[in-house]
């Protein structure tokens, strides 16, 4: 998963997050806050 999340942001300087609790490193959130 951190790969992936570091690609992303990298390349396209996007964020991404990670699970938390039981779904840590087993999913990845994605979330939208406008345009900036």
């Amino acid at each position: 998963m951190k790969t992936i999340k570091d690609e992303l942001k990298n390349r396209f300087k996007i964020t991404i997050a990670g699970g938390q609790g039981h779904l840590k490193g087993q999913i990845l959130r994605i979330g939208h806050m406008g345009q900036n």
